[in-house]
């Protein structure tokens, strides 16, 4: 990619991992100073497992989707009327 002939983007897929886990290091070790050792481990926690906890939640939507459910029907079972 060029931006007005300067500046060439990396497309090697490594350097936007090492970005990425450059990014999820330096949170992290922030976190460890501007709160405790504890938010910061737990924060990276999330971040690493929030991509399997997506999958197990929404796994079964594009199945809904393509059978023409937009709302989840199980809804009106937690919605008070008034």
């Amino acid at each position: 990619m060029d931006l007005a002939g300067r500046f060439h983007a990396p497309r090697s897929p490594r350097f936007w991992l090492a970005i990425g886990i450059g990014g999820l290091l330096f949170r992290t070790v922030h976190l460890f100073f501007i709160r405790d050792v504890e938010t910061g481990l737990v924060w990276m926690t999330k971040i690493l497992t929030d991509p399997f906890s997506d999958l197990k939640l929404y796994y079964k939507a594009p199945l809904y989707l393509m059978k023409g459910e937009l709302i989840d029907p199980g809804l009106e079972k937690h919605i008070k009327h008034a």
